[in-house]
C-alpha cells in the first residue's frame, strides 16, 4: 500500500512539472524596429526550455490584428516569412507550445521593408559601364588612341590565343589551356571572355562585335558547363574553392562582367548568343557560387542578416583581402541577370528571400557586406551618426592606408569596383539599401589618394639588375610584401576611383591625382603605360587593360603633378602610420613611422617601426618580404625593439620565432591595440607609440609591464629614438634592432654606414649606459622581397638584461665629406625625470616614465642650443617656463602655468631667444589685472572673445600657432579705454588644432589657449 502511494505521488509530482507553463521564446531577428529589410525576410528566436514547436504570427499592426502570415507549426527557431510586401511596416510574435501546454504570446518586434527599387536598370550593360557610356567609348576607339591602339595588339593576341589554345580550327580543345584550378592560370579563361565581351560593346567594326560576343560566350560556357557538374575537389571549374579562394580574388568579376556585357548581344541572324538554356546555366552556377560567399573565409556574422544591428560592425576581418573579394563577386553575380531569366526557386516564396534567386543576393551584398564594410571604412563618427551605435571600434580601416599592407592594398579597389557596380545598375540609393551607399561618396576615397601618393618616395630610381622594369617608385613598405615598389596591379585601385569620380563628377582633384598616380608612379612611369596594356595576358589581366582605356579618353589634356600643392605629413589616425617629408622635391628627406593594430592576417610585429631616406635612397628601413616560416613578419627585422616574454604553453606553428626572437604577437593575439600620439610642426615630426600590449599575448606570455617609443625626427637629418621597456621578470632581453643598406662600422657606442649612394648615417647610443652594439649581415629571409635594399643590421642591448631600460639613440643622416655632430645626453637635475640630446642649437627631451604626472622639472643645456623640445607632457596643458645662467650652461625650469601650451601630442617649444637669460631667471609672465575669456572654446567656426581692461592704452589681440607664429590679427592695435569688452572671432581658413589667444593692453599681456575644431 505504501508503494502504490508513493508511485502515485511520484506520478502526481511528474504530471505537475510537465503541466507547467513555458517560456515565451526570445525574439531575435530581424532586431526590433530594423529597417531595410526584404520581403523575403526570415525571422528567428531562442529555444526556451520544453518547446516542441511554435506558433508564429505577423501582422501589419502592432496589436497583431491584421494577421497577414501565420503558422502554427513552425518546428524550429526560425520561419522564412510570404505575404510581405515592399516598403511595408510588420510586426511578428511567437508563442512555444509543448504537449502539454501554450506559452505566453511574446510582445511583438517590428520591422520595415525596403521600398521597391524604382531605379534598378533593366538594360545591359549596367555593371561599371552603361548603354549610355558606348557612344562615347565607341568614339574613343579609334587608331589615333595609343592605348586603344596597344588594346588592339590584345585583342589580336587574344584572338589567336583562342584559336590555338581554346578553339583550335574551332573546335572546343579537349585539352583545355587552363587549368580550372584555384589559384593562378597562364591562360584565365574568364578574364578572356571578359576581353571579348568589352570588344563586343566597342569595336569599330560593327560586324565584329558578334564575333566577340560569340567567343566570350564559348570561353563563359565552357566554365559554366564545367562548374554544373557539381563541386569535386581538384577537378577544374569545380573545386569547391574556385569562387572563394585566390582565382576568384582576383580574377572572379570576370564572370559577372562577362554575363552582364553580353547579354543582349545578339548574332548576324540577331538572334541571341547567350540562349536562355545558357541563361539557365549559369543562374544554376551563379546561385551556388554566391552560397559559397556566404560561409567563405571571411564573411558576414551573423548569416543571413541584413541592417541589422546584430551585425558585427567592428569586426576587422571585415578589411581583409579575402572578404572584399567576395562582396564584389557576389554583387557582379547578383546584378547581372534580368528578372524573367531568374524566377523565384520556391514561388511560394518572395525572390528577395536569400538564396531564392539569384537576384536575391543583391540585398544580402549590400545589408551585410556593404553595411560591414562602411562601418571598417568610413569615419567613426560619420558611421555612429548613420548606424546609430557607438563609435567605439569602427573606422579601423578609414585612414587612408591598406591595413593588409602594401602587396593586400589593391583589394581596397574591389571595394571601389563594387560600389561602381552599384552606381551603374542603379541601385546606389541609400533609401533603397541604407546609409552604406554613403562610403561611394566617401572622402575616404580622398584620403586613400593621399595616402599612396605620400607612400612613394621622393624619386623613382631605375634598378641596375632589372632595367626592364624602367623607373620604380620605393614605397614605406609594411605587412606581408612581394616587391618593395609601386607595382602596376595598384590600377586596380586608382581606375575604380577614377571612374567613381568621372561618373559623379563631385571631385576632379582627386580624379586628377588617380590619373596622375596611374601613368607616372606605377611601374615604369609614363613610359611604361602602353607596355603594360601591351603586356595583360603575361598575368591573365584584362581588366587593367580596360581600366587604362576606360581612365583615359583620347583628348584628356596632361595632368599635372599634384604633389607640390599638397601638405608635406600624411597621418592616418586609424591605422597610426605617419608620413612626412621636408617637401616635395626629388631631394627631399622622407621619414615614416608607425604603430598599429595587429588583429588580421598579412601584418607584422612593426609597431613603432620607421624609416628614413634621403637624396634619393634609404638610410634605414625594414626588412621586406613574405616569409613563409614567420621569422621575417618578427619585430628584429623592422626596426623596433625586441622583449623577451613568457613562452606559452601551447602556441600554434607560426608563433614560435615570435616566442624565440621577443616579437610582438600578431592575427589577434596580442593583448590589445597600441595608443599613439602624433605632432608635426615646420621643423620636426614626433611620435610616441605606446606598444605593450602588442608584446604581451593574450593569455601564456604576459610579463611585459610597458613598451614604448618616443621618436623625434628634427628637419632634416636627424632622428632621436628613445624607448622605455619593462619586465615583471629579471634577466630578460630587450633588444634595439636597426637594419641598414651597408655594414656598420662601430666604435665604441657609435656606428657609421657609408651607404651605396654615397652618404654616411651615423648612430649615436646614449643609452643605456651598459649598451653593447653588435653588427651583422642581416639574416636570410625564406621570400626575401625584390629590390629589398637592406644587408646589415645592428642589435643593441645591455647584457646584464635588467628589469627596466631605457634606449636613447640619435641618428644623422650626412653627405659624404660631412662629420658627426657632437650629441649630449641631457637629463632632468629635478623633479619630473626626462631625458634626450642636445645638437647644435636644438634639445629633445621626452619623459622617461610614461606614465608619470608633471609636476615639474629642470634640466641643464649648452649655451650654445636655442630651442628645446619637451615631449610626453599632457596634451593641451599649459606651463611655466624659467631660465638662467649656470657657467656654460642654461638651466631651464618647467612649472605648471599659462606661458606656452602643449599641442595635441604632447609637445612644447620652449624657444631661447624669446627668454633673456641672465643670473637671475627670467620668466615669461602675466598680468592679472586682465581679463580674456573665450566661448565657446573648443571652438566649430565662430566664438566670441571677452576681455576686461583695468586701464587705458594701445590694445591688440593675435593668435598664434604653439611655434609663437603669428596666424591670425583678432584685434589691430588701437586705443581702448577702461572697461569690458566683445569681439566675435570666426577661425575659417586655420587648421584645427591648438592656439594661443594672446591680448595686450599697453605693457601688460595676458595668453589663453584657443581650440579649433573640425
Amino acid at each position: 500500500m505504501k508503494l502504490l502511494t508513493c508511485l502515485m505521488a511520484l506520478l502526481t509530482v511528474q504530471l505537475s512539472l510537465n503541466a507547467q507553463p513555458i517560456s515565451s521564446p526570445r525574439l531575435r531577428t530581424p532586431s526590433d524596429q530594423s529597417i531595410l529589410q526584404v520581403p523575403g525576410t526570415t525571422v528567428s528566436w531562442e529555444y526556451p526550455n520544453g518547446a516542441d514547436f511554435y506558433i508564429l504570427k505577423v501582422a501589419t499592426d502592432s496589436l497583431m490584428k491584421q494577421i497577414v502570415f501565420e503558422d502554427d507549426s513552425v518546428p524550429s527557431t526560425q520561419r522564412m516569412v510570404r505575404n510581405l510586401k515592399f516598403g511595408s511596416s510588420y510586426f511578428w510574435t511567437v508563442q512555444a507550445v509543448s504537449r502539454q501546454s501554450t506559452g505566453p504570446t511574446q510582445k511583438p518586434f517590428s520591422f520595415r521593408t525596403m521600398p521597391d527599387n524604382p531605379h534598378a536598370v533593366k538594360d545591359h550593360p549596367r555593371i561599371l559601364i552603361t548603354a549610355e557610356d558606348l557612344p562615347a567609348l565607341q568614339r574613343w576607339a579609334v587608331p589615333g588612341n595609343p592605348i586603344y591602339s596597344a588594346l588592339k595588339n590584345m585583342l589580336n593576341s587574344a584572338v589567336s590565343t583562342y584559336n590555338t589554345k581554346f578553339y583550335p580550327g574551332g573546335v572546343e580543345n579537349p585539352n583545355w589551356p587552363d587549368p580550372g584550378n584555384t589559384t593562378w592560370s597562364g591562360y584565365v579563361t574568364e578574364q578572356y571572355a571578359e576581353f571579348f565581351a568589352f570588344w563586343s560593346l566597342i569595336d569599330p567594326i560593327v560586324a565584329e562585335r558578334p564575333i566577340h560576343a560569340r567567343r566570350a560566350r564559348n570561353l563563359l560556357m565552357y566554365a559554366i558547363d564545367q562548374a554544373l557538374k557539381g563541386p569535386s575537389a581538384g577537378l577544374p571549374f569545380r573545386d569547391p574553392g574556385f569562387m572563394t579562394y585566390d582565382r576568384s580574388r582576383v580574377y572572379g568579376e570576370a564572370f559577372g562582367l562577362t554575363v552582364d556585357w553580353i547579354y543582349n548581344a545578339r548574332d548576324e541572324n540577331q538572334n541571341f548568343i547567350l540562349t536562355s538554356a545558357d541563361k539557365a546555366k549559369i543562374r544554376t552556377v551563379f546561385l551556388r557560387w554566391c552560397t559559397e560567399q556566404l560561409t567563405a573565409y571571411n564573411h558576414p556574422t551573423t548569416i543571413g542578416l541584413i541592417n541589422d544591428k546584430r551585425i558585427n560592425l567592428t569586426d576587422r576581418w571585415v578589411l581583409n583581402n579575402y572578404f572584399s573579394g567576395h562582396a564584389r563577386n557576389m554583387t557582379f553575380m547578383a546584378l547581372s541577370m534580368d528578372e524573367e531569366d531568374d524566377p523565384p526557386l520556391d514561388t511560394v516564396f518572395h525572390y528577395s528571400a536569400l538564396g531564392n534567386s539569384l537576384r536575391s543576393f543583391i540585398f544580402n551584398a549590400t545589408g551585410a557586406w556593404l553595411f560591414q564594410q562602411y562601418a571598417q571604412y568610413e569615419s567613426p563618427q560619420i558611421v555612429s551618426a548613420a548606424y546609430g551605435v557607438n563609435p567605439a571600434g569602427l573606422g579601423m580601416g578609414s585612414g587612408g592606408l591598406s591595413v593588409e599592407g602594401s602587396l593586400y592594398g589593391e583589394s581596397i579597389g574591389w571595394v571601389a569596383q563594387t560600389l561602381l557596380a552599384l552606381k551603374t545598375s542603379g541601385w546606389a540609393d541609400e533609401n533603397i539599401i541604407g546609409k552604406q551607399i554613403g562610403l561611394l561618396s566617401s572622402e575616404y576615397w580622398t584620403r586613400l589618394m593621399d595616402g599612396l601618393i605620400h607612400s612613394i618616395a621622393p624619386v623613382p630610381y631605375v634598378p641596375k639588375d632589372a632595367t626592364y622594369y624602367g623607373e620604380i617608385y620605393p614605397v614605406a613598405n609594411y605587412g606581408d610584401l612581394l616587391r618593395t615598389w609601386m607595382t602596376p596591379f595598384m590600377i586596380d585601385v586608382t581606375a575604380p576611383i577614377s571612374l567613381i569620380d568621372m561618373r559623379i563628377g563631385n571631385h576632379p582633384d582627386r580624379l586628377d591625382k588617380a590619373r596622375w598616380f596611374t601613368r607616372n608612379a606605377l611601374e615604369g612611369g609614363e613610359a611604361k603605360v602602353l607596355y603594360h596594356i601591351n603586356n595583360i595576358w603575361s598575368g591573365s589581366s584584362a581588366t587593367s587593360g580596360l581600366y587604362y582605356f576606360l581612365m583615359f579618353p583620347p583628348d584628356l589634356p596632361t595632368t599635372p603633378d599634384p604633389r607640390p600643392a599638397m601638405n608635406t605629413t600624411f597621418w592616418d589616425p586609424s591605422w597610426q602610420k605617419l608620413l612626412s617629408r621636408t617637401d616635395w622635391t626629388a631631394q627631399a628627406t622622407w621619414f615614416n613611422w608607425q604603430c598599429h593594430w595587429t588583429k588580421i592576417n598579412h601584418q607584422a610585429g612593426d609597431g613603432n617601426q620607421f624609416e628614413f631616406y634621403r637624396k634619393g635612397e634609404w638610410l634605414t628601413k625594414e626588412r621586406s618580404g613574405y616569409t613563409n616560416d614567420n621569422i621575417g613578419t618578427t619585430s628584429e627585422f623592422h626596426n623596433t625593439l625586441a622583449l623577451k616574454n613568457d613562452v606559452p604553453p601551447s602556441m600554434q606553428w607560426y608563433e614560435g620565432p615570435i616566442s624565440e626572437r621577443g616579437g610582438q604577437w600578431k592575427e589577434g593575439l596580442n593583448a590589445g591595440d597600441p595608443v599613439a600620439l602624433k605632432s608635426f610642426g615646420n621643423d620636426y615630426t614626433y611620435a610616441t607609440g605606446i606598444s605593450t600590449p602588442l608584446y604581451n599575448r593574450y593569455s601564456g606570455a604576459s610579463d611585459i609591464e610597458h613598451a614604448s617609443r618616443s621618436i623625434f625626427w628634427l628637419k632634416p637629418d636627424h632622428i632621436f629614438v628613445y624607448d622605455r621597456a619593462r619586465s615583471k621578470t629579471e634577466d630578460r632581453f630587450k633588444r634595439f634592432f636597426l637594419q641598414f643598406t651597408a655594414a656598420p662600422q662601430v666604435q665604441g657606442r657609435n656606428a657609421t654606414i657609408f651607404t651605396p649612394g654615397h652618404q654616411k648615417l651615423f648612430l649615436s647610443n646614449l643609452l643605456p649606459e651598459g649598451a653593447k652594439l653588435t653588427p651583422s649581415v642581416s639574416e636570410k629571409l625564406s621570400a626575401l622581397a625584390e629590390q629589398e635594399f637592406t644587408t646589415h643590421q645592428i642589435k643593441i642591448e645591455d647584457p646584464s638584461n635588467p628589469k627596466d631600460i631605457r634606449f636613447l639613440n640619435v641618428l644623422q643622416g650626412a653627405d659624404s665629406a660631412s662629420l658627426k655632430d657632437d650629441v649630449l645626453l641631457v637629463q632632468s637635475i629635478a623633479g619630473t625625470a626626462f631625458e634626450g640630446a642636445a645638437l647644435r642649437e636644438t634639445c629633445v627631451l621626452m619623459i622617461k616614465n610614461w606614465d608619470e604626472i608633471f609636476t615639474s622639472t629642470s634640466f641643464n643645456v649648452p649655451h650654445t642650443v636655442k630651442f628645446i623640445y619637451v615631449t610626453g607632457v599632457k596634451p593641451y596643458s599649459g606651463y611655466r617656463i624659467s631660465a638662467k645662467s649656470v657657467a656654460n650652461q642654461t638651466e631651464i625650469i618647467v612649472n605648471n602655468g599659462t606661458d606656452i601650451f602643449a599641442d595635441d601630442g604632447g609637445v612644447i617649444l620652449i624657444d631661447l631667444n624669446k627668454i633673456n637669460t641672465g643670473v637671475e631667471p627670467k620668466i615669461f609672465s602675466e598680468d592679472n589685472s586682465l581679463s580674456l575669456l573665450i566661448n565657446p572654446n573648443p571652438s566649430y567656426g565662430c566664438t566670441k572673445i571677452q576681455y576686461n581692461l583695468s586701464s587705458s592704452g594701445l590694445t591688440e589681440i593675435e593668435l598664434m600657432d604653439l611655434s609663437g607664429r603669428k596666424v591670425a590679427v583678432v584685434l589691430d592695435k588701437k586705443w581702448h579705454s577702461t572697461g569690458s569688452y566683445q569681439i566675435d572671432f570666426c577661425s575659417e581658413g586655420l587648421d584645427p588644432g591648438v592656439y594661443i589667444c594672446r591680448l595686450v593692453n599697453g605693457n601688460k599681456t595676458i595668453r589663453k589657449k584657443l581650440i579649433i575644431t573640425n
